[in-house]
């Protein structure tokens, strides 16, 4: 009797301990998914991008269950979406296989959730081309796609079509409303454009003994003082590597001999370093024995011109690790509508000029990254002939004067004063000097004594001899010594 007793509580404890499907037993029902197809955005690859909501009347934490496409093992990024933008990335998430399609389960303490991959772009020379099949599996009540018109592309074809709008950042996108899907409904996106070769590689570029990099900043000055575009590399090595390095700089045979390579002195200045440039199919290596840290490397590449459009891409095929990698670019002062992506911040240097940059963070050896740019400029000028110039506010502009041409009256002004100030000035110095030197002599009243009264009061008095006028207190005369009679 105990026996059949237990078989219950046998089979309940197998049942606990038996491994789940996902991470919980519930799974919140999708209200909307959208999907952002964004081509060569900072890879060669396609940037693929959920952005998955559930009813806020769900309980959380809740389980969202994505399809994901096939050839996608992993994402690269996982996280929790808050209503306000917000993102988390501590959460949890698995892959699930079920039969031949794999799900994302994701646990979420909020409405949303945030998913990054990457897949592959099919690249012919000039010719791009991206087939996207949005797999089944669940239940969408509103399924959306985004598709980016990448930067610098032409005859950019997207089917089925969409609602074609330019974001505030100027970058262009397609935007397909799917309405609702059930779980078994699939849709295939298709998308192909032309764009210049930038030499892209199916694979991380292979360097071998190529020293790591603390940092590597990309700067990328279109226009400069050449109708190209003056690509810098200015790298700084691992503060782990020994000097003198060997350094392996990869960049495109197109770009041809580079226009300068040094080093960098501890107070940042260049001396002029020996090199070597190894050329292996589509790509060349600068190589270097570098006796310092900092490394300078100097090139022109050809800038693509259709009619007033500008678009450069610079493609950096991995082969070393790089703890920091950034970039810089440098607008033209006669630059109109610029795009740039991999998207950065814009701000205004010291010399007047635009500038857009980001960083992207870690690239390892195996890693890739792009960086283009597209504008409009009317103007053939260089940047280099050219005085910037800064926007005024539209509250200001016309109401300030132009110091320039009022600067001879206000130092002519400056003038006058002074020399009426100077003249001021020495005239009252003068009179006190005066004053110095001869000293005012001050009247003082006298006392009244009887004598001085007679003095003052007496007659003339004469001399009776010469007839000379003598003092009231004389008592000879000053002539002739007779004594005078008072």
């Amino acid at each position: 009797m105990k026996r059949i007793l237990n078989v219950p509580i046998i089979l309940l404890l197998l049942l606990m301990l038996s491994p789940s499907r996902g991470i919980a037993q519930s799974e919140a029902r999708l209200e909307s998914l959208k999907i952002s197809l964004w081509p060569e955005y900072d890879r060669p690859g396609v940037l693929v991008l959920y952005e998955a909501r559930v009813s806020p009347e769900a309980d959380f934490p809740a389980i969202i269950r994505l399809p994901l496409p096939d050839g996608v093992d992993a994402p690269h990024a996982v996280a929790a979406h808050y209503p306000d933008g917000q993102l988390d990335d501590n959460v949890k998430w698995q892959v699930v296989q079920e039969g031949t399609q794999a799900f994302l389960d994701v646990e979420t303490p909020t409405t949303g959730v945030w998913v990054e991959f990457y897949s592959a772009l099919d690249v012919q020379d000039a010719n791009r081309s991206f087939d996207f099949l949005v797999p089944g599996g669940i239940a969408i009540a509103d399924l959306s796609v985004e598709v980016m018109h990448p930067v610098g592309a032409s005859d950019v074809s997207i089917k089925p079509e969409g609602k074609i709008e330019e974001a505030d950042n100027g970058l262009v996108f397609t935007t397909i409303d799917l309405g609702g899907r059930s779980a078994s409904d699939k849709q295939e996106i298709t998308l192909s454009y032309r764009k210049p070769s930038s030499t892209l590689l199916s694979a991380p570029l292979q360097l071998g003994s190529a020293s790591p990099l603390e940092r590597l900043e990309v700067a990328l000055l279109p226009e400069y003082d050449q109708p190209s575009v003056l690509v810098i590399l200015r790298g700084v090595l691992s503060p782990a590597v020994e000097l003198p390095a060997h350094v392996e700089i990869p960049v495109p045979v197109e770009y041809g001999e580079p226009s300068a390579v040094a080093i960098q002195g501890p107070e940042g200045q260049l001396f002029m370093a020996d090199y070597q440039r190894r050329v292996q199919g589509q790509w060349a290596t600068i190589v270097m024995e570098a006796e310092s840290a900092g490394i300078w490397i100097e090139f022109y590449a050809d800038l693509t011109h259709e009619g007033d459009k500008r678009s450069f891409t610079f493609f950096w095929p991995g082969g070393m690790d790089i703890a920091e990698f950034q970039y810089e670019i440098q607008q033209p002062w006669s630059a109109d509508n610029i795009q740039v992506t991999a998207q950065g911040v814009a701000g205004v240097h010291t010399d007047g000029l635009v500038y857009h940059s980001a960083t992207y963070g870690l690239l390892s050896a195996a890693s890739q990254a792009l960086i283009t740019f597209a504008y409009e400029n009317q103007d053939s000028e260089l940047t280099i002939n050219t005085q910037p110039k800064i926007d005024r506010p539209d509250e200001v502009r016309g109401e300030t004067p132009d110091f320039s041409q009022m600067l001879p009256y206000i130092l002519g002004g400056v003038g006058l004063v002074l020399i009426a100030a100077g003249a001021i000035v020495y005239v009252r110095f003068k009179r006190q000097d005066s004053a110095t030197s001869q000293p005012r002599k001050r009247k003082r009243r006298r006392k009244t004594t009887g004598e001085s009264r007679e003095e003052v009061d007496a007659s003339p008095v004469y001399c009776h001899l010469c007839g000379v006028q003598g003092g009231a207190s004389d008592h000879y005369c000053r002539r002739c010594g007779a004594q005078l009679r008072h």
